[in-house]
């Protein structure tokens, strides 16, 4: 069965350089994040539920209203509320989606997003939807500095639609997979060690799903270093990776790689039939989406 992919919005907070981020200041992260490529991130005053909304379709603030969906799927690790059930309840009456079905994605943190790709192509297989929104927004709760990724967080959301048939300039999902491995140390050599097994054994299994190699890859924003790994994690080359605006954007959270798909489409980048193999991680999971751009 088919699953296309289109993105509908997305919202980030305001342009800040880091030079003037308090923590990274104050705990002497500014050399390391310059000389991984970091010179901004994005901050915002709205908590994650706000953010949310606002790439909400039809919600106050939000992107222009689309057909009605049968169900959302809302990516978040930022949920500042003790009670996620009145979270979740609270986020679908700000957004006029009180009657719809809605499931509250998280634990996979910056991987969030791709973990809800897959929970929506096998909703769409097995007839339980026809269209199913997805929403991701977070923020960074107290420190920006993500040594793990030698980057810097930032606040952001996005939203996205999938469906069984094709949108306008929509891409369509060929193959996702996940890998996890949990880790009882948080040193983060050991930590990137696991990482990167985790995206080549991922990698492996799908590359049955790509029926050629793909023109784009997109990662993380994290720093160079990190980036650098990644792509020779699944054997690629610098050449196919997508320059991203790392330096202006920041490490937005499970919002990395659809402002990625957004900003390729709005820059030309993409030709009908072009595939984009995307990888997002979190500390101790990976996973991994193929694409092909339908520019029709």
């Amino acid at each position: 069965m088919n699953a296309y992919l289109s993105v509908l919005g997305v919202s980030l907070g305001v342009r800040t350089p880091i030079t003037e981020v308090p923590d990274i200041v104050t705990a002497g992260h500014l050399d390391v994040l310059h000389a991984e490529g970091l010179a901004f991130c994005r901050v915002t005053n709205l908590n994650a539920m706000e953010l949310a909304a606002s790439v909400t379709p039809g919600a106050p603030g939000g992107p222009p209203q689309v057909a009605p969906v049968d169900l959302a799927l809302v990516c978040t690790d930022s949920a500042d509320h003790p009670d996620m059930t009145r979270w979740l309840v609270d986020y679908q009456l700000l957004t006029g989606l009180e009657s719809t079905r809605t499931i509250l994605v998280s634990g996979s943190a910056c991987a969030n997003t791709i973990t809800a790709m897959d929970m929506a192509r096998g909703l769409l297989a097995c007839g339980s939807a026809r269209r199913i929104l997805g929403v991701t927004a977070d923020r960074a709760a107290s420190s920006r500095y993500l040594a793990s990724g030698q980057s810097v967080l930032s606040d952001g959301a996005a939203s996205w639609l999938m469906t069984r048939t094709p949108g306008p300039r929509s891409f369509e999902l060929l193959g996702v997979t996940g890998e996890t491995r949990c880790l009882r140390t948080t040193h983060p050599l050991s930590q990137a060690r696991s990482l990167i097994r985790a995206v080549q054994q991922g990698y492996d299994r799908l590359r049955n799903d790509l029926d050629q190699p793909s023109r784009y890859l997109v990662l993380p924003h994290l720093g160079k270093s990190s980036r650098d790994l990644l792509t020779m994690a699944v054997g690629s080359g610098p050449d196919r990776r997508y320059d991203a605006p790392v330096a202006d954007l920041g490490h937005c959270f499970a919002a990395d790689p659809l402002l990625d798909l957004a900003q390729m489409q709005q820059e030309g980048a993409l030709d009908d039939g072009d595939q984009v193999l995307v990888v997002a991680s979190a500390a101790h999971t990976a996973w991994l989406a193929a694409l092909r751009f339908a520019a029709n």
